[in-house]
């Protein structure tokens, strides 16, 4: 009976698994990381217990962090110390799956598979190295411009397309927002409807904003608690997006509101081997055909 009771006592023990997220203190890749952590935790089987941390682990020296991922993964891989490079990090005891997002995150994530061959490492966006070091990654489309054609060629078995960003918008989480602004007396909920929210994001790599642009009457900071951005989304009956921000515009088109996007002719880049395009114009239309949801392209707002 004892053998029994103890079988059934084991049994009755949740196993708990841990899924860690590398941070990199950049607020959009941290935000794409959590929110596929989130819906790994709802698709794996309750009994699994499954917990979310995230950590931040910063370089050891300003030399390594100029190294470009691809120098650094080589170098962790020719020394056989996949902690190389970054200040003072060394498990005791593995995670079951890491998610790495950015450029910072792209030689830890790979370090864990180094160093715990059991990890199930994923890694968000194009890493930039060899992609058999990773489990999944998880990418746009625009990530991987060759896919995109006609006749494009598919992409390996580990990578996982998506046609925006990976953003944890939901009907839960806009029914959640919506109700919250409505019972604020004080929130911008009870403003004459229709409301058209304005989002603006900041200078960036093939894109300048400069205050002196004509697109926003007025500017709400961002860093206010709790941050309203929710709250834009749930309560717009339209969204205008600058095009600073492919995460941003994923999540303003995911709430199904129409979306303009203004001075998507500014962010003229020239993108691995797709010449003088634009971020937007690479992944908008695969956004449009999977949301379902109208998305204007302009170079003004009238």
């Amino acid at each position: 009976m004892r053998g029994v009771a103890a079988v059934n006592a084991i049994a009755g023990v949740r196993r708990r698994r841990q899924i860690l997220v590398l941070g990199n203190g950049a607020a959009g890749a941290e935000k794409q990381a959590l929110a596929l952590a989130s819906k790994l935790q709802l698709f794996l089987p309750s009994h699994e217990n499954v917990s979310v941390a995230m950590c931040r682990v910063p370089y050891a020296t300003r030399l390594h962090a100029s190294l470009p991922p691809i120098a650094h993964v080589f170098l962790a891989r020719c020394s056989l110390d996949p902690w190389i490079g970054y200040a003072s990090f060394i498990p005791t005891s593995p995670p079951d799956v890491v998610i790495g997002c950015g450029r910072s995150t792209v030689a830890l994530c790979a370090g864990f598979k180094q160093a715990f061959p059991s990890v199930f490492n994923i890694q968000i966006q194009h890493p930039r190295v060899n992609l058999r070091y990773f489990d999944a990654v998880v990418a746009p489309f625009h990530d991987f411009p060759s896919t995109m054609s006609q006749h494009g060629r598919p992409p390996p078995s580990n990578v996982h397309l998506t046609p925006g960003t990976v953003c944890d918008i939901s009907r839960a989480s806009l029914a959640s927002a919506r109700q919250a602004w409505l019972d604020d007396p004080s929130s911008w909920a009870h403003l004459p409807s229709p409301k058209i929210a304005v989002l603006v994001g900041g200078s960036c790599r093939g894109y300048s904003f400069t205050l002196g642009m004509p697109i926003t009457p007025t500017l709400f900071s961002m860093t206010c608690s709790p941050n309203p951005f929710m709250g834009f989304l749930a309560h717009a009956a339209a969204i205008v997006a600058t095009p600073d921000s492919i995460s941003m515009v994923t999540e303003a088109i995911a709430s199904g509101m129409p979306t303009f996007v203004c001075d998507s002719h500014l962010t003229t880049v020239h993108m691995y081997s797709v010449p003088y395009t634009t971020k937007c114009t690479l992944f908008m239309p695969r956004l449009e055909r999977w949301f379902g949801g109208p998305v204007t392209l302009g170079s003004n707002v009238i």
